[in-house]
C-alpha cells in the first residue's frame, strides 16, 4: 500500500501552500490601499465627532468656562503631546523631540483666555478618555516588544531548507538601535491612527478659534500661541504617523518579495528531493524483497522447531497435572477429617465452659442484688432520719459514704430560726432558706425540694410555681436565693471561677428583670446562670 505521507507528498503540500500564501498576500497588498483609506476616513470622522462640542445654530454668545474646565483642556493637550512622544518610540530611526518639548512648555503657559478659544469647540473629557486608552495600548505593545527582544530567539519552523542560503525578508526601515522593524499589531496601529487624528482635530479646532479671534479683534494678540503649540504637535504626529505607516507597508512588500524568492528556493529543493526520492525508492524495494525471502525461510524453520517443543511440553504438563490433582484430593480428605474432629471437641468444651460461667454469673448477680437492696434500705432509712432531725443535730456515719468529701457529715451551724419540716414548703420560706447553710456553704433546703429545683433549673423547664412570685404562691424568690448562694459558695471556694463569673453576670441581669416584675424572663435568666455554674472540665 502506498504511503500517503511520503516525503514527496509532504513537499508537494508545502509547495502548494506557499503558492497560495504568495497569491493571497499579493491580492491583499493590491486591495490594501483603497480599503485602508476607507477605514482611515471612517476612523477620522468618528474621532472628530467624539471630540467636538455640538454647536447650536444662531447662538454667538460668549460662553464662560470654569477654571477646572479650562485646566482640563490644558491637561488634554499635555496628554496629547505625551501620546505623540510615545509614538516616536514606534517610528523608524530616531526623532528629535525637542520641538515637542517646546510645544509642551507652550501649552503649560497658555492663558485661560487662549484655552477658552479651544474649549469652545473641544470636549476635553472625551479627548482624555481616548488618549488614556490609546496610551495604554501603546504601552502594552512596547512592553511586549521589549520582552520579546530581550528573550532568547528560537529558530522558527521544524524543517530546515535543503540548501543555503534560505531567502530572508530585508525591510528598509530600522529602529533607533539599527534593528529592522517588525510588524506592529492592529491594536497598536489603531492607537497610532487615533493619536494622529486627535492631533489633527485639535489643530483644526485651534485654527478655527484663532481665525475667529483675528476676525473679531482685528489682530491675533496672544491667540496665535495656541495655534503654534497645536501646529507643532500635529506636525510631529503627522511625521510619526507617516513613518509608521510607511514602514509597516514597506515591511509587507519585503515579506512578499521574500516569500516569492523562498518559493523558487523551495521549488529547487523539491526537484532535488523528487530525484533523491526515486533513487531511495528503488533501493528500498530491492532491499525489501531480499529481506522478505530471508524472513520467510527463517520463520518456517522456527515454526517447525516450536511445534515439536510444544507437543513434548503439552504431554509433560498433562501428566504433571494428573499427578498433582490426585495429591490435592488425598490431602483435602485428610484435612477435612481433622477439621471435623477438632470442631466437635471445641464445641463440647465451649458448651461446658458456658454452663459453668452461667452459674457463676447468676450467683454473683443474686449476691450483688441482695447487697444493693440492703444498702438502699439503709440509705433510705438514713435519709428519712436526717429529714426528720432538727437543724444542728444532723449527722451521718453511714458506711457507704465513707471516704467521701466531708464525711462523717454533720450540720452544726444552727440558727435561731427553727427549720420547717421536710414535707412542708411555704411561700414565705425565703428568709430561712437564705440564712440556713451547711458545713460546705450550700443553702439548706428540704432535700427533695432542692434536688427537684436544681434539676428543673438545669433543664430550663418552665414551671409556674418557680417563676411566679411569693405573693402569688410561687417560688421565684427562692430560685434567686439558690442561684446567688451557689455563686457565692463557688467564689469563696474558688470552684470554676471563670464559669461562676459568667453565671454572676447572668444572675445580675435576672435580678434587674425581677425588679421590673418580668418574672418569666427573670426565671429564664436564672436558669441560664445556674447552668453556667457547672464546670466545663
Amino acid at each position: 500500500m502506498k504511503n500517503p505521507f511520503s516525503p514527496r507528498s509532504i513537499v508537494s503540500i508545502i509547495a502548494v501552500a506557499m503558492i497560495m500564501l504568495v497569491t493571497l498576500t499579493n491580492f491583499a497588498h493590491a486591495e490594501g490601499p483603497s480599503r485602508g483609506a476607507e477605514k482611515t476616513s471612517h476612523l477620522r470622522e468618528r474621532v472628530r465627532t467624539d471630540m467636538m462640542v455640538p454647536q447650536s445654530s444662531g447662538k454667538n454668545d460668549q460662553v464662560q468656562y470654569s477654571q477646572d474646565e479650562l485646566e482640563q483642556t490644558r491637561t488634554a493637550l499635555l496628554e496629547l503631546a505625551g501620546a505623540v512622544k510615545d509614538l516616536t518610540d514606534l517610528a523608524p530611526g530616531s526623532f528629535d523631540t525637542s520641538q515637542l518639548e517646546d510645544a509642551t512648555k507652550q501649552v503649560s503657559e497658555l492663558s485661560y483666555q487662549q484655552l477658552a478659544v479651544l474649549r469652545k469647540a473641544l470636549n476635553p473629557s472625551k479627548m482624555n478618555e481616548k488618549l488614556t486608552a490609546t496610551r495604554a495600548s501603546i504601552a502594552d505593545y512596547k512592553g511586549l516588544f521589549q520582552s520579546q527582544s530581550s528573550g532568547p530567539k528560537g529558530k522558527k519552523g521544524g524543517i530546515s531548507p535543503a540548501t543555503d542560503p534560505f531567502p530572508q525578508a530585508h525591510p528598509f526601515c530600522t529602529d533607533a538601535k539599527g534593528d529592522h522593524v517588525t510588524r506592529i499589531p492592529v491594536a497598536a496601529m489603531l492607537a497610532v491612527d487615533v493619536v494622529y487624528f486627535l492631533a489633527e482635530t485639535a489643530r483644526d479646532l485651534a485654527q478655527d478659534g484663532c481665525n475667529e479671534v483675528l476676525v473679531v479683534l482685528g489682530e491675533g494678540g496672544n491667540a496665535r500661541a495656541l495655534c503654534i503649540a497645536t501646529d507643532t504637535i500635529y506636525i510631529i504626529a503627522h511625521a510619526v504617523w507617516e513613518g509608521i505607516h510607511f514602514c509597516n507597508e514597506e515591511l509587507t512588500d519585503a515579506v512578499v518579495d521574500a516569500n516569492y524568492e523562498r518559493l523558487g528556493h523551495i521549488h529547487d529543493d523539491l526537484a532535488a528531493s523528487v530525484a533523491n526520492d526515486n533513487t531511495n525508492a528503488t533501493n528500498i524495494q530491492t532491499n525489501d524483497n531480499s529481506n522478505k525471502t530471508m524472513i520467510i525461510a527463517e520463520i518456517d524453520a522456527k515454526a517447525t522447531t516450536i511445534s515439536s517443543k510444544i507437543d513434548a511440553g503439552t504431554t509433560s504438563i498433562l501428566n504433571d497435572i494428573d499427578s498433582q490433582a490426585t495429591n490435592i484430593i488425598n490431602n483435602d480428605n485428610t484435612n477435612r477429617n481433622l477439621i471435623i474432629t477438632n470442631a466437635n471437641t471445641n464445641t463440647s468444651n465451649i458448651i461446658t465452659n458456658d454452663n459453668a460461667n452461667k452459674t457463676l454469673i447468676i450467683n454473683n448477680e443474686n449476691s450483688n442484688f441482695a447487697a444493693t437492696i440492703n444498702e438502699l434500705r439503709g440509705l433510705g432509712c438514713e435519709v428519712i432520719r436526717l429529714l426528720n432531725t432538727p437543724d444542728g443535730q444532723r449527722s451521718s456515719n453511714i458506711a457507704s459514704c465513707s471516704g467521701k468529701p466531708g464525711w462523717p457529715y454533720s450540720w452544726n451551724k444552727a440558727t435561731s430560726a427553727p427549720v420547717a419540716a421536710a414535707s412542708v414548703i411555704t411561700s414565705d420560706a425565703t428568709g430561712s432558706f437564705s440564712n440556713q447553710r451547711g458545713q460546705d456553704g450550700v443553702p439548706i433546703l428540704p432535700l427533695v425540694g432542692t434536688v427537684t429545683m436544681e434539676r428543673n433549673l438545669l433543664e430550663s423547664r418552665l414551671i409556674p410555681t418557680y417563676y411566679l412570685p411569693a405573693n402569688r404562691g410561687g417560688m421565684i424568690e427562692q430560685v434567686k436565693t439558690l442561684v446567688w448562694n451557689t455563686i457565692e459558695a463557688q467564689l469563696e471556694l474558688n470552684i470554676a471561677r471563670d464559669e461562676t463569673t459568667l453565671a454572676k453576670a447572668a444572675a445580675q441581669q435576672a435580678d434587674e428583670l425581677l425588679a421590673k416584675k418580668k418574672y418569666l424572663e427573670a426565671y429564664r435568666q436564672y436558669c441560664l446562670a445556674y447552668q453556667q455554674l457547672i464546670p466545663t472540665n
